[in-house]
This record gives structure tokens, sequence and C-alpha cells, in this order.
């Protein structure tokens, strides 16, 4: 019966080769789509998955709550946390561990290099366990002058060499060091949101010259890691988080004098499951790696489906739309003794042969997509046809869209009353299979439409986000890194004035942080005379020519001038405790704000007071004057919202920025500085960046995201109109005595071809109106992650564009085919009557 069953299939797919070709490339595709996104999705939820124990690993996170300026999370804490928290939930936390990176400089035979390395703490290996090579991790984290090096690292700097027992010299801050080599370790796999080449054991006494690094509540640098014992959970650690916190946290002075103040007004810290930090991160900013988003895995999953939707959809339509031919094989296979059993077995069997056919050259498809795939995402996904896992979920869903999408012929087929049928030669209820195929339709394109006006939404906001005003001129801007090293730091003013007289240069600033590098500073402050308290706003040191390098427009007051010897912060050396000296500042219109000046005319003159220095235990204060406004500029973080910010001329402040303005070429420019920095600090590798290249990169995701939209959209508009066409060739064929009618009666060619065409418009017009509304309400919703956006207008010309290509692919689709039937001599489609 089997057999009878296959053969019957197989012959009837043979027999209606367009309709058989129209579905198993429809659902190819779809089943390419959803296995290709489905590798992508899985991989996503892997990570951190690694570790043992990985449901009781958790990161930290810290929110600064100062008055005055928004709440700002950051996956970094102070490096006080740990051993604070270790006594604290001692009955909870088995282990923990900091991850402290520090723009290390790594020195091998002459060489200079930047490396990914992590100090950390030797409980390390208790919450990671690495692959290890050679050596032994506990040996390497035991002492403070032994190191560990991933195998990419290994090959790079000793090649062949067994590199256990080999030294290299790391240079931080006022460190410089010799490690010995003690483990290699395999490289981390891509699926984990931690990323280093190196480890080595923190030693804190060595970092005394930068004490923002492991010391104080208000600073936070590093990573923190615990691992939660197995008797304990999150909701009970998480309820003692705020006494943990009034506990352990001193409010400095300079932050609030409020004697009733508690830590917690300013400071609150939170942590998550690591597992969760892929997808879901409390905090996107300053984690090792670019994280991925669960927005972004459920939009691909949801458009896979769609595109699979409309493959089935396509199955559907032209399994009813043949049931005229087919009523009558039903029919007589009942009056033989055929029970409605048996027919819908036959016809699931046709539905499920399909789709496995389908699923065989969608997988073809898939092994040739997936290497590009996986280049494009950046991933090292693979197709385990192997893994039994893997078996059954093809085998699943060969089951579930063949059974789903031939459920409805089936039951509709096997339902036909032979005596009705063979007596009007027609099929039973033609019209509800009529209706259904006109509300698929719709359903068709109303997903396609959909897509269009999510992949234009896409594409106009990432167009936006890379060429809005960031309120700095940010062509022919070179960024040079490494320019606040401890090696370089001596060197800072002969390496500025050798590059300012470099052929092409117009002007070079030095600043405490680059553009669009991510990092920022913010600073405690307080207003004179007033009672506020906790009182900050983003720093930047700058020097005099900043607001001539970045072009930055002046709204009120004046810039920084090197003929008033009085502008800048104060310099602290001979002050008594508790004196207020005098200096000056300039600010930007969102500071202005903040701090309740006013207007930026109103807020010239008016001061904020620093702290500069400890003296005798006590902070020195300096009252800084207001003499200029500045335009708001998103200098950090070219995705986040501009701060409220302060730019200090200020002494001792550490210059980690150097950027240049030029005109002429780039080449010669980054040779001209390359060769005076190797000739000043060769120790000190030589790196940059143009501000336009990176504020365009740091929009990769919405480039990628837009770029994939539009594939997948594409590919959903083909199944669409493959279907269409399947559709409109059955009604021509259905129609083509009336056409014969109707051209023997004087009908045009044109006449015809209208007549079909707009048969087939009106679902695309009514898949329009339902289309719009939820692709606008979806947008919106999606635009609202973003500080800056487009217009919401700009959602209605997308979604009338949308509308009109898809009425025009669906003009296209069927007028083709409705133009040839209309050119047909009617004498053919009359003969036999």
């Amino acid at each position: 019966m089997f057999k009878n069953y296959f053969l019957t299939a197989w012959r009837h797919l043979l027999k209606n080769r367009l309709f058989t070709a129209i579905n198993i490339i429809g659902l190819s595709i779809g089943l390419m789509s959803c296995v290709l996104i489905l590798l992508f999705v899985q991989d996503e939820l892997s990570y951190d998955r690694i570790w043992e124990d990985s449901e009781r690993l958790y990161q930290v996170n810290t929110t600064y709550n100062y008055p005055g300026s928004p709440a700002n999370t950051t996956s970094r804490v102070t490096g006080r946390m740990k051993e604070a928290m270790r006594l604290y939930f001692k009955d909870d936390i088995e282990a923990a561990t900091r991850l402290n990176s520090m723009n290390s400089t790594v020195r091998i035979g002459g060489s200079a290099f930047k490396e990914a390395i992590q100090f950390v703490d030797a409980e390390f290996t208790e919450l990671f366990q690495l692959d290890v090579i050679n050596g032994d991790m506990s040996v390497a984290l035991s002492n403070t002058s032994n190191i560990a090096i991933n195998a990419s690292f290994a090959t790079k700097y000793f090649g062949n060499i067994n590199p256990i027992g080999q030294t290299l010299e790391v240079a931080v801050y006022d460190l410089n060091r010799v490690y010995t080599v003690a483990a290699v370790f395999e490289d981390l796999p891509h699926n984990t949101t931690l990323s280093f080449q190196a480890l080595a054991l923190i030693d804190e006494s060595a970092f005394l010259s930068a004490p923002w690094e492991f010391d104080g509540w208000d600073s936070a640098n590093g990573w923190l890691y615990f691992k939660l014992r197995s008797d304990s959970d999150e909701v009970k650690v998480s309820s003692q988080l705020k006494d943990f916190i009034n506990s352990n946290v001193v409010i400095p002075s300079y932050v609030s004098t409020d004697k009733n103040a508690q830590p917690t007004d300013f400071w609150n810290y939170s942590f998550q499951k690591l597992v969760d930090v892929q997808l879901n991160a409390i905090s996107n900013d300053d984690q090792m790696k670019e994280l991925g988003a669960l927005t972004k895995v459920v939009s691909f999953s949801i458009v896979a489906m769609l595109i699979l939707a409309v493959a089935c959809v396509n199955f559907v339509n032209l399994a009813t739309a043949k049931s005229t031919k087919r009523a009558r094989e039903i029919a007589i296979r009942k009056v033989l003794g055929a029970q409605r059993g048996q027919l819908i077995r036959q016809y699931l069997g046709e539905s499920l042969l399909l789709v496995g056919i389908a699923l065989l050259i969608g997988l073809v498809l898939v092994e040739l997509l997936l290497p590009f795939f996986s280049s494009f995402l950046n991933k090292h996904l693979t197709l385990e046809l192997a893994n039994p896992m893997t078996l059954l979920q093809l085998v699943a869903f060969v089951l579930v869209i063949g059974l789903l999408a031939g459920a409805y012929p089936a039951l509709a087929l096997s339902n036909v009353v032979p005596a009705t049928v063979l007596k009007a030669n027609k099929s039973a209820g033609q019209g509800q299979s009529v209706l259904l195929r006109q509300v698929l339709v719709v359903f068709q394109f109303a997903i396609s439409i959909g897509l269009i006006v999510a992949t234009g939404v896409i594409y106009a906001q990432t167009q936006y986000s890379i060429t809005k005003d960031v309120g700095y001129n940010t062509t022919n801007l070179l960024s040079v890194r490494n320019f606040g090293t401890a090696q370089a730091a001596a060197h800072q003013q002969a390496i500025r004035d050798r590059v300012q007289r470099l052929p092409g240069v117009t002007s070079v600033a030095v600043t405490s942080s680059r553009p669009a590098g991510g990092g920022r500073n913010s600073r405690a402050l307080q207003l004179p005379g007033q009672s506020i308290n906790g009182l900050s706003l983003a720093v930047q040191a700058v020097d005099h020519e900043f607001l001539e390098t970045f072009d930055i427009p002046l709204i009120a007051g004046r810039s920084f001038d090197r003929a008033r010897s009085t502008d800048g912060t104060p310099r602290a050396e001979g002050a008594k405790p508790g004196e207020v000296l005098q200096g000056t500042v300039m600010i930007n219109e969102k500071a202005v704000t903040r701090l309740g000046f006013g207007t930026p005319d109103q807020a010239l003159g008016k001061a904020i007071r620093i702290v500069i220095a400890m003296v005798a235990e006590q902070e020195v204060y300096a009252d800084l004057s207001v003499i200029g406004v500045v335009k708001d500029t998103v200098y950090h973080r070219p995705r986040n919202e501009g701060w409220g910010e302060a730019y200090y001329l200020e002494p001792n402040y550490p210059m980690g920025g150097l950027t240049i303005r030029y005109a002429g070429e780039r080449t010669e420019l980054v040779e001209g500085v390359r060769g005076i920095w190797q000739n000043l600090i060769p120790t000190v590798p030589f790196q940059y960046e143009f501000v336009e290249d990176v504020i365009q990169q740091a929009f990769s995701a919405e480039k990628q995201l837009a770029i994939l939209f539009v594939v997948f959209s594409l590919l959903a508009i083909i199944v669409a109109c493959m279907g269409l066409y399947g559709l409109a060739a059955f009604t021509a064929e259905q129609r083509t005595k009336e056409i014969g009618v109707r051209k023997v009666l004087g009908a045009s060619v044109y006449d015809i071809v209208r007549l079909l065409v707009w048969q087939f418009s009106k679902p695309v017009l009514l898949a329009c109106l339902l289309a719009w509304p939820v692709a606008i309400f979806a947008m919106l919703n999606w635009l609202e992650t973003f500080p800056y956006r487009i217009d919401t207008w700009i959602l209605f010309p997308i979604c009338l564009g949308a509308g009109a290509i898809a009425t025009l692919i669906s003009w296209g689709t069927v007028g083709g085919n409705a133009a040839k039937v209309a050119r047909a001599n009617p004498v053919r489609a009359l003969r036999y009557e």
C-alpha cells in the first residue's frame, strides 16, 4: 500500500511540473532560510554555556546615579568590590575573580606590541576552565611574575619553540615586569563574552600610581564575576545588595557632604547570569567584546518563519486551485471503495514527499551558502548532519511543515461528495477554496510588504546614524592610540610639536580620551553656595587647540587662551587643606541645562567646584568659572546620547588622545606620524584610526541587519511571486474559453491583461492596509532603542514605497502570463465549443 501511495504521489508531482517546481523551490528557500537562522540562533544561545556550572556564574554591573546626570550603567566595577563581596556573602559566593585589561604593551626581542592581557585573581580557574595545551594554569596564576598565553600568542611570538619558560616584558602604567610563560591554553571559542590572549595575576602593589584601577568606590575599571554556591540562590543575594552597598561603600566628601546620604543614593550594583549577557546584558557599555542582541535573534527567527509560511501558503493555494481537476479523481476513487482516511494519508504523503525533496535541496543550498553566511556574521557556524539532535530537528521540520501545509488540502479534497462532483462535473466547495486562496495571497503579500518596510526603516536609520551631526567635523581627523601610556608621557609635547610641523597638518589637539573611542570619565562636583550634593558631569581634559582641531562651535563666551595665565584648573602645589583656588572651565549646552545655569549666556561667570588634590587627608578645591559654552557633541560613544560635559585645561590630568586635523592624502600623513613616533618612542606600538571610519564601524551591526533584511525580504518576495505566478497561470488556464469569447466580442489584449492584473491587484492593496500598521508599530519600537533616530513621518513614504514595489512586482508577475494568454488565437480556445 505504501508503494502505491508513493507511486501515485510521484506521478502526480511529475504530471504537474510547474506547480511541483514552484512548491519545491519555494519550500527549499524557506527551509534554507530556517536552517541558516536556526544555526545562528543556536550559536547565540550557546554563549558562555561552555563553562562548568555556567548557570551559577554571574557578572556584576555598576550604576551611577549622580544628580544632574542620567543614570549610567556599566559592566565594570571597582577593584575593591571582589573582596568586599567575598566577605559579606561568604555563605553564598563560592569563588570570584576580577578581570582587568589596562592597555598593556608587550615587548619581545626589541619589538613592542599591544595585546589583550587580562590581569586576574588566582580564583579565575575555579570559574573558567581553559583547555591547557602545555604547562599548568595554577602555577601561572600563583606568581605575579608568571603569565599564561593562548596558542595564537605562543605561535606569534615563539613560533615552533616550546614557550614554557620563555620570557616577555609587559609594560602598563609604572609596571615594567619580565614575565615567564608558565602555561599555554587553547584560544577561546567564539561563543563566550570573555576576550583575552594572556592572563597574569593581579599585583595591586604594582599599580599604586593608578589608584583608580583597584582602589576607591567611585571608579569602575575592571570586570567582576562570581560563582554562586549550589545551595544559595540569586534572589537571596539580590535582596541583600542594598545593605551590602550601604555598609561597605564610603561616600567621598566631593560627592556629598550630607550626613544623611546613603551610598545607594549614588551607587547601585546589580548582577546577572553570565549566560544571559550575550543577548540581554544589563549594560552593553564597556564589555570585553561586541555583544549580540535578543531583538536581533527574535527578528531573524520571525523572518525565517515568515518566509517558510509564505512557501507553505504557496502549497495550500496551488493544491486547492488544482482541486477542480483532482475532484473527479477523488470521486472515482470513492466510488471504487476508497475510504476518506486512505485519501487523507495519500495527500499527506504527497505533501511530506514534496517537503522531503525540498529539504534535501535546501540542505544543499545551506552547505553552499554557510561559509559566506558565517563570514558575514563573523561566526563559525557548522551544520553537523551526523549529530542525532540535528537529524531529529530536520525530521521534525519535514513532519511539521508537511503535515501543516498538507492538512487543509488533504481534508478538503477527501471530503468531496462523488455524486455532486460527477453530476455537475466540477469540484465541491469551489467557492470556499477561492476565498481561502484570496485570504492566503493577502497574507503572503502582507508579509512581503512588512519586510520591505522593515528593510527601508533599518537602512534609513543606519544612514541617519552614520551621517548625523555629532557636533564636530569628523572628516580628515586622525586619532592616534597609546598616546597616554607611561612610556609616551615624557614625549607627548615633542610628538605634538613635530606632528604639527608635518605637511598637510592644520591643527593638533591633545585630550584625555580619544574621539569615538568609547571611554568616558565623569567627575563629581558641587555648586558653590548651594546644598546640592552628588552632581556629576562627564569630564574631558583638553588643550588650547581643542575647539579648533575638532571644529566645535562656541555658543557663548570664549575658549582657553594661552595669553591668560589664570585659564584652566589651578595647580595645587603649596595649597593648604580645605583651601579653595580659582580657575576657569568650558561646558557644553547639556551641562548648562543640567546644572540649572539658564541660557548659555547666563552660564558665563558661574562656577563649579571640584576637588583637585588631597593635603593632610583634606580636600583642596577649585572654583572654576565658566568662560565658554560649546555645542553638544557625541564625542565618546557614537551610538549613545551626548552627555553634559565639562572641558578642563588641567596640567596634571592624564592625556591619552592625540588627534590630528589634516588636509591631503591619508597615507602620507600616517607615514609621517609613524616616523616621528618610532623615532621618539620605539618601545610603544604605533596604532591609529580615522574618526569617520570609527563612527561608520560603530553602526556595523545595523548595516549587517539591513543587508540581511534586504536578502530575506527578496527571498520572501520571490517565493510569494512564484506562488502568484502559479495562481495566475491556473486562473488563465481556467478562463481560457472566457478570454476567447471576450476576444471574439472585440476585447483587446490590453483589456484582458488589465482584467487579470486587477484581479490580483486587489489582494495586494488589501495586504498593504494590513501590513502597514503592524510594520509601523514594530519599527517604531525598534527605533526607540536609538537616542537619535529618524523622524516618524519618514515611515509613511517608506510604507507607500513598499506598497508600490509589491504592486509593481505583482503586475509584472501576473501581466507577463496574462499577456501570453491574451495573445493566443481564440479559435484554439473555442474549437471544442
